[in-house]
């Protein structure tokens, strides 16, 4: 997360006490350290951090309550670090009662620092008095998902520059269809990335191309898909064989790639009708990346939304026949294609199956 974002949720690391916790562990342990520090500030770590972890068998809560009454020396804060507070939470409601007393009227000189690799259940005692009587800056860390990819490419776009690298847009976009979600994996790929364009630190699209198993494929993938979208026939008819012969992708995969982009194509068409012009705002809401974006500002002028309507029937059409009709696959495929291109009616396959 950039820096800016930190100093928002966290309150510039001014808050008595912070629960951190949830699913996705980089961007818990990212938050706990920029805290830590942005609360210890220029302390003395060994005189000003007392470090526990809830799942140890020698914890107890009277040495986490005697470390917050113990003054910090020659520093604003003492910072309290407590791991695994998935196993506090735990604790039942005498077990925790001293640490609620404790936080009701906590000391300005201490920070706590609760962290939790796991999303808590929030009906334990702990959190239920944390989160009700607002006895902590509580923050929720989930593992990212396509409705979130704007966030997602942030995260990309800063951990590049904590490398000392710069990564393009369509870059950004390319890593994230390659690789997935997995943060660590991406942070992986970066690694490699400068290794590979090294002494360069811009890395580009064609950089993943060049590195990344599915940096072609992927590639590829979009070519098809925005030829499609442009209506160039016999570009995208070719593009298809290249993803089916060279790649391995069946005809039911390349018409998954299709329905993706044609819905891409409602869902602009539904923010445009609202007054929504700005394309990187529709492209957030509507889950779209950046080269994706480009392609369905331009090319969308060429279909009316009778035109869409009649290709999602095609599309119905064409994976029904995929499953269940003898014709072979890529003539089911090319026959779509052509149809889309053409707007011509998807009929005549069917009197034949």
């Amino acid at each position: 997360m950039v820096e800016e974002e930190l100093e928002k949720i966290f309150n510039q690391g001014k808050d008595p006490c912070y629960l951190i916790h949830g699913e996705e562990s980089l961007l818990i342990e990212e938050a706990a350290q920029w805290l830590y520090h942005k609360a210890l500030g220029d302390g003395a770590e060994d005189f000003n951090v007392d470090r526990f972890s809830a799942d140890d068998s020698q914890f107890s809560m009277d040495m986490l309550i005697n470390s917050l009454q113990t003054m910090p020396m020659m520093s604003e804060k003492r910072v309290v670090y407590v791991k695994a507070a998935d196993d506090l939470n735990l604790m039942t409601a005498d077990k925790v009662a001293k640490l609620i007393k404790y936080l009701e009227k906590p000391s300005v000189e201490h920070c706590l620092i609760l962290v939790a690799k796991n999303k808590l259940d929030e009906k334990r005692s702990l959190y239920k008095n944390l989160a009700d009587k607002k006895l902590a800056n509580i923050q929720l860390f989930q593992p990212f998902d396509d409705k979130k990819i704007a966030q997602l490419k942030k995260w990309v776009q800063g951990d590049a520059k904590k490398q000392k690298l710069k990564i393009s847009d369509t870059a950004v976009d390319l890593l994230i269809e390659c690789v997935g979600f997995d943060l660590s994996q991406l942070r992986a790929s970066l690694q490699k990335l400068s290794l590979f364009i090294h002494p360069r630190k811009d890395i580009e699209e064609n950089d993943i191309k060049d590195l990344l198993p599915e940096g072609k494929i992927q590639a590829d993938i979009f070519s098809f898909i925005d030829s499609l979208s442009f209506k160039h026939t016999t570009e995208a008819i070719s593009k298809a064989h290249i993803l089916m012969e060279d790649h391995g992708k069946s005809a039911i995969e390349i018409l998954a790639m299709i329905y993706r982009r044609f819905k891409f194509f409602i869902l602009y068409g539904v923010e445009l009708k609202k007054g929504n012009t700005n394309p990187s705002d529709i492209s957030k809401k509507i889950g779209s990346n950046y080269k994706e974006n480009t392609v369905i500002s331009q090319s969308i002028k060429l279909y009316t939304i009778e035109d869409l309507e009649v290709i999602f029937a095609m599309i119905v059409q064409a994976d029904r026949m995929l499953k269940g009709s003898k014709i072979p696959p890529e003539v089911v495929l090319e026959k779509l294609v052509i149809d889309i291109c053409h707007n011509a009616p998807f009929k005549a396959l069917l009197s034949s199956r």
